[in-house]
C-alpha cells in the first residue's frame, strides 16, 4: 500500500481536482453571475465518427449554455499572437439550434457580438508543441467542438419530443491556470529568413477569444460555393479564461436579447 504522501501525488496528477475547484466557484458565485451547472461529466458519442468523451461542465443561463473543458497544466504560458492594428472585438461563432416543427431540428454555426471585448487571436504558442504535432489548442478546441455539437443534438431531440419551437445557443469555453499572455508584434518586422521577430510586446490577459477555422465539417444548411466561403463557415470562437478570472467572466459576459 501507498503512502498518504504517494498517494497524494497520484491524486494531484490529475486533472480532475482543478475541474471540481472550477464547478465549485461557478456555484458559489451563481448569485452574482447567474450562471448554473446544467452538468457536470456529461458522457457523449459521435455515431458518424466513432468518437466519445466527456463534457467537464455545461453552464445555462436562459437558452445559452456554455461548453466547458478545464484544462490544467504545469507552469505553462499560452502565448496568443496579434499582429499590432487587430482590432480587439466582441465578435463570436455560436452554435443555435432550433425545432422549427415536432421532430425537426436545425442548426447553424453564427456571429454573435457578445461582451465583453477581448483580443481576438487565431494562433497560439504554448512551449513543448513541436513543428510535428498538431497545435495543442487545436486539438482541444476540435475536441469540444464535437462534444459541444453532439450535446445540443441531444438537447434538441430531448426537447422537441412533444413541444416545439425551442431554440438554444451554445459557446465552447476552455478554463485553464495557465498564464495567458498576449503577444503584439508587426508582420512585416518578421524576417522571412528565420521566421522570428525582436521586438514583440507582450501583455497578460484574463480572457481571450480564439477565433480561427476550426473544423472539417460544412453546414448541411447552407450552400457553399467557394472556398472562401467554405472557409469562413468552419470558423469557430473558443472562449479561453484563465480561471481566477472565471467569474468576472460570467458576470460580464452577455449575449444580445435576440439569441
Amino acid at each position: 500500500m501507498g503512502t498518504d504522501s504517494e498517494l497524494n501525488r497520484i491524486v494531484n496528477a490529475s486533472g480532475f481536482l482543478f475541474q471540481l475547484r472550477v464547478e465549485q466557484e461557478v456555484r458559489a458565485k451563481e448569485p452574482h453571475h447567474r450562471w448554473a451547472v446544467l452538468a457536470n461529466e456529461h458522457p457523449w458519442h459521435d455515431i458518424s465518427s466513432g468518437t466519445s468523451g466527456y463534457i467537464d461542465l455545461v453552464l445555462s443561463k436562459v437558452n445559452v449554455r456554455l461548453v466547458i473543458e478545464c484544462k490544467r497544466t504545469r507552469d505553462a504560458k499560452w502565448i496568443f499572437l496579434v499582429p499590432r492594428g487587430e482590432p480587439s472585438g466582441k465578435l463570436v461563432r455560436c452554435m443555435k439550434i432550433n425545432s422549427p416543427s415536432l421532430g425537426e431540428f436545425k442548426w447553424l454555426w453564427e456571429n454573435a457580438y457578445v461582451e465583453p471585448e477581448t483580443y481576438l487571436s487565431s494562433f497560439c504558442a504554448v512551449r513543448g508543441s513541436g513543428e510535428g504535432q498538431a497545435p495543442m489548442l487545436e486539438r482541444l478546441s476540435q475536441s469540444l467542438l464535437d462534444s459541444l455539437e453532439n450535446l445540443a443534438m441531444e438537447e434538441i431531440r430531448l426537447a422537441c419530443k412533444d413541444t416545439y419551437g425551442h431554440t438554444y445557443v451554445y459557446l465552447p469555453v476552455v478554463v485553464t491556470n495557465a498564464d495567458l499572455q498576449v503577444c503584439k508584434f508587426e508582420t512585416k518586422e518578421i524576417s522571412l529568413d528565420d521566421g522570428t521577430i525582436d521586438s514583440a510586446e507582450f501583455e497578460a490577459v484574463p480572457f481571450i477569444r480564439f477565433h480561427k477555422s476550426l473544423t472539417a465539417k460544412s453546414n448541411p444548411h447552407l450552400t457553399l460555393n467557394t472556398i472562401q466561403q467554405a472557409n469562413y463557415d468552419k470558423r469557430r470562437t473558443v472562449l479561453v479564461v484563465q480561471a481566477n478570472y472565471l467569474s468576472q467572466l460570467l458576470t460580464g459576459l452577455y449575449f444580445p436579447d435576440s439569441w
